[in-house]
Order: C-alpha cells, then structure tokens, then sequence
C-alpha cells in the first residue's frame, strides 16, 4: 500500500525522505545520542517540536526541487500512507508523526559503540543526499539554505568534508550542463533534450 509509480528514477530518489529526517535529529540531538546511546528512542525521544520545524524546512525545500523539475510533490510525511502503513493515527504534523506516531515510537538511537561520524545518518544521508539535493537545487535555480547549513554544520562535527567529496551530485551522475528539460528528457530516452 506504500507503493507509487514515479515518472523517473530521479523523482523517486527524491522521494526518499532519509535526509530530511535523519540528519535533523542526529545533529539537533547529537550530544544526547553520543552519550545516551540506544537509550535514546531516535524517533520519540529526538523529533522534537523545534526539531520537527528543522525536518519540515527541510522537507519544503526538497519538495520546491520536485516542483522546479515538474514532478508531483510528495510531502513527508505523506499522511496517507503514514496512516496506512500505520506510522501516525490521523493526517498530523511532522511532530505528531514523527515525534508522536506510533509506528516510530520504538526506534532506538545508534548505540554508543557506533562512531556517529561515520553512521550513515550523516555519511549517506548528508554526504549522498543533501549534497545532491544542493547540487541539483544549483542547476534549478531553486534556493536551499538550510539543506546548506546542514551540510556544513555535519562537515565540522563529522570531521568529513561532504562538499569536497562529492560522493553523488549533478556532475557525478552526468548530468552536469543540463537545464530541468534536458535532465527530464535524458531521464526519458537517454539523450538530453537537443543532443543529436
């Protein structure tokens, strides 16, 4: 019932809500995490209200790159199938699902054991995603100053420069020089929009 066909492979990449979530909790909680461990519920414990504001910042610019690219927007959370697949009761907030829904409830922390600059919170979830959403915001024109600010502040916790990595970003994937048309139509048959 989470199931949804999506135009391209790009539009379901960004459908992936993974680095609007994590990262907001992981950095806005990282000194509870580093010291609590699994003793901190991730969900319950770290999607806070004030929290909750930073996942939905985030999560309105990454619905304005889906916009700018012509896809339909997805809004995490998305209260139909957060209901249906039994993650909040009703159509709620990003609190009220995230911080309060039942199906998040349980989730536990990375344990203390687990090195926090390398937990793919940060790594994949900032180092491949938001370094991509910037990367592909860049082309489009489309602002995205706290998906910035997030980048940054996990490079100088993580000691990681995910910038200067550029693990997945426009250029990486092939489709550096392209405008929206050019990505939607190399995403449709192969050949940028124009390309012999």
């Amino acid at each position: 019932p989470g199931l949804f066909r999506c135009p391209t492979v790009l539009a379901a990449g960004l459908c992936n809500a993974n680095p609007v979530i994590h990262p907001s909790i992981t950095l806005l909680n990282l000194g509870y995490m580093e010291n609590q461990g699994d003793r901190m519920r991730f969900y319950a414990d770290g999607a806070s209200p004030m929290v909750s504001n930073m996942i939905e910042a985030l999560d309105n610019e990454r619905l304005a790159i889906m916009r700018a690219l012509g896809y339909g927007e997805v809004a995490e959370p998305d209260h139909t199938n957060s209901v249906r697949q039994g993650y909040a009761e009703s159509d709620s907030s990003y609190y009220e699902t995230y911080g309060r829904g039942k199906g998040f409830g349980t989730f536990k922390s990375p344990s203390t054991d687990c090195d926090l600059a390398k937990h793919r919170y940060l790594q994949e979830d900032i180092g491949c995603g938001l370094v991509f959403h910037v990367s592909l915001a860049r082309v489009l024109g489309v602002p995205v100053p706290v998906s910035e600010a997030i980048i940054r502040i996990g490079t100088v916790v993580s000691g990681d420069d995910f910038i200067a990595k550029q693990a997945k970003t426009v250029a990486t994937l092939g489709l550096d020089g392209l405008d929206a048309a050019g990505i939607s139509s190399f995403l449709q048959t192969g050949h940028a929009r124009g390309a012999a």
